[in-house]
């Protein structure tokens, strides 16, 4: 992989060249066509070691996939590609399985839920960075709800924007199941179906950046404590984000794209 240093902003094909940008990087990157073909990599006896690694990567972004479901509506507030990261975080998963071939390898979150912990969705401008007090939470396998709670924020002291004009702020809360995925035949499976209420989403009002927040506790729920069973090899994720808003023509408030903070908060 090449960086084009030039003020040349094309992205695209040019011959046997692919030219593009990634979300946490301005510069134009630049990429040789070719490799292996598709036949090749499927049949041929040499390049069984990299059927081998394609399908552990195909379980690796499988379980992403679901991780990416339960946070999907912090995605906007991420300042880089949170999927690749953690393709590569899950990866000592799959070597922590001693039991099964390479190539066929499981990822098990439920037999390292801490891996994730304290995830962060920005490596500029972080949820840590722009709120210094730590966040307490309740989170437990046997309960389908969890508790966040922040402190009073108090702008410069606990509480900094990041670069920016902002008038407002909000917090996002999520909670959701991740299965473990298991190797198959037809590609990585999950042992058992996930609950009904897989995901769930939780956001604040607004408040005003320049001013004092009292204390702020949120719940977010799975269903009911009645009938909430969450199977042994499936885990619960809590995340948790700040976003910034402006003053819409309406007199609502419009959250500013790619502004904000996220990270995982616990994992049971």
């Amino acid at each position: 992989m090449a960086k084009l240093t030039s003020p040349i902003e094309f992205t695209g094909l040019l011959g046997q060249l692919s030219f593009y940008k990634r979300k946490d990087s301005d510069q134009v990157l630049i990429r040789r066509k070719g490799g292996a073909t598709k036949e090749k990599i499927n049949t041929a006896q040499s390049m069984a070691g990299t059927r081998r690694v394609n399908a552990e990567f195909g379980g690796r972004a499988t379980a992403a996939k679901f991780i990416l479901s339960v946070i999907r509506n912090l995605k906007p507030l991420a300042g880089y590609n949170i999927a690749s990261e953690l393709n590569k975080l899950l990866r000592p998963l799959q070597l922590m399985d001693s039991t099964s071939l390479a190539g066929q390898r499981s990822v098990c979150l439920s037999k390292s839920p801490a891996l994730l912990q304290g995830l962060s969705f920005n490596r500029q401008n972080s949820f840590d960075a722009i709120i210094r007090n730590p966040v307490n939470y309740t989170l437990s396998r046997y309960s389908p709800v969890a508790t966040i709670t922040l402190p009073a924020l108090l702008p410069g002291i606990n509480f900094f924007t990041p670069p920016g004009r902002f008038a407002y702020y909000g917090i996002v809360v999520v909670m959701g199941i991740v299965p473990d995925l298991h190797y198959a035949a037809t590609g990585y499976q999950i042992s058992s179906p996930l609950p009904v209420l897989a995901t769930n989403t939780i956001y604040s009002d607004w408040y005003p950046v320049a001013a004092k927040t009292e204390p702020l506790t949120l719940a977010c729920s799975l269903g009911s404590v009645d009938d909430f069973i969450l199977p042994a090899d499936h885990s619960l994720l809590l995340g948790i984000g700040i976003r910034f808003g402006l003053p819409a023509a309406d007199g609502s408030i419009e959250q500013v794209r790619y502004a904000g903070a996220g990270k995982v908060v616990g994992v049971r």
